[in-house]
């Protein structure tokens, strides 16, 4: 019988978390995924090892339930760099916040990649899409004798102000901006 409560108390304890997790917003679960691994490192320092053992339980549930809730995800650093090169080239206001911290990021100042296709526009300015998934549009005037072939290499920078500047194969390059 002491089962049975046992586990009828836990139901309870996991649909009254149920319910508040579907009510509280997401930016008080990050602060709570942070709250509950500083409670995981607490746990460490907690010298009776039936405690600190109860105390890294309830805290490695909470991670799992977090992980099975879709609450929390996991990435790697490969991942974030993957993420952090196809943000390549937006602005910095619309970056999420999960792409490492400061002192992990490494700042990306060129992307190289190929050519699928590109056009000109009624003023003669041309809009590029890449092997990657971007597009780039001219934001100049200038009119460059650009060769723009599939598969051609292309390499987009950096520039002054927040601009880039992109360059298909040997040709000068173009100001532009990500779409």
């Amino acid at each position: 019988m002491t089962k049975n409560k046992d586990f009828s108390a836990k139901n309870t304890g996991m649909v009254a978390a149920a319910i508040c997790f579907s009510v509280i917003p997401a930016h008080v679960f990050a602060q709570d995924r942070q709250s509950t691994i500083s409670e995981l490192s607490a746990c460490r320092s907690i010298s009776d090892a039936t405690q600190r053992l109860s105390c890294l339980d309830q805290a490695a549930d909470s991670l799992i339930q977090a992980h099975k809730s879709g609450e929390l995800t996991l990435v790697d650093r490969t991942q974030v760099r993957e993420a952090r090169r196809s943000l390549f080239g937006f602005s910095g206001g619309a970056l999420p916040s999960f792409l490492g911290s400061s002192e992990d990021r490494e700042e990306i100042s060129s992307i190289q990649t190929t050519l699928v296709r590109a056009s000109r526009n009624g003023y003669g300015q041309w809009t590029f899409h890449l092997d990657d998934g971007s597009e780039w549009r001219q934001v100049d005037n200038e009119s460059p004798h650009i060769r723009a072939q599939s598969g051609a290499e292309v390499r987009v920078r950096r520039a002054a102000f927040g601009s880039y500047f992109l360059n298909v194969g040997d040709a000068r390059a173009i100001r532009v901006r990500r779409q």
